[in-house]
């Protein structure tokens, strides 16, 4: 069990904190950092304040008990508990029953995988279908999709690669063959157990080591 006086006996590479709840201590994540699904840190990737583009549209970059930085979903977002992504908490607004001038951008109506759709307060605006979010790229694209002719879809600090998804239905960014991602960091680590990138003697067993 954890002890919540001296803050010990939780994970801290999952940002977790101790509490006591119905005179009972159990870990869990602390305030506004909400356990991502797929890596199940509580909070989104480390970050830096200090650069605007450090964590992904629309969470932002938060102090965490420990003294470091994570992203956190914002006021009237949640995580997604099967993407991770961070989607808005508030009503969704309705379909408009047409398309119109509202929608236009230069005398152009909403783009391919875009709806028109009107706010609370009668305004109309193109926004992604359902099951797509609007990417880098301001396009609208499944959650965590990518683009193979562009460099930068994939998430770099992570080692993404753009590859074909299991499925065989689009691009995800997703680690390389022989990878795996860091539990904690969500990066992807080479086993160079299984590469010839390491050197050990042929007689010895190999470890891998996290590299990242």
């Amino acid at each position: 069990a954890c002890n919540p006086n001296t803050q010990t006996g939780c994970d801290r590479s999952l940002n977790e904190i101790c509490v006591e709840e119905n005179g009972k201590p159990r870990c869990q994540c602390p305030k506004m950092f909400q356990r991502h699904p797929l890596t199940h840190v509580c909070g989104g990737d480390l970050c830096n304040p200090q650069v605007l583009t450090s964590c992904p549209h629309p969470e932002a970059c938060t102090a965490t008990p420990f003294g470091n930085f994570r992203c956190t979903c914002p006021e009237d977002y949640a995580r997604d508990m099967r993407s991770g992504v961070c989607v808005s908490t508030k009503e969704k607004p309705q379909i408009a029953d047409q398309v119109d001038s509202d929608c236009s951008n230069g005398g152009q109506k909403c783009a391919d995988g875009e709806q028109c759709v009107r706010a609370a307060d009668g305004s109309h605006h193109c926004a992604c279908g359902s099951g797509m979010e609007r990417n880098l790229n301001g396009k609208c694209a499944r959650p965590g999709s990518c683009d193979p002719n562009d460099a930068n879809s994939c998430d770099q600090r992570k080692r993404e690669h753009c590859l074909m998804h299991p499925s065989g239905n689009y691009y995800a960014c997703q680690c390389s063959a022989g990878e795996h991602r860091h539990p904690a960091t969500d990066i992807c680590l080479r086993n160079e157990c299984l590469t010839a990138e390491n050197d050990c003697d042929r007689s010895a067993r190999c470890i891998d080591t996290d590299d990242g």
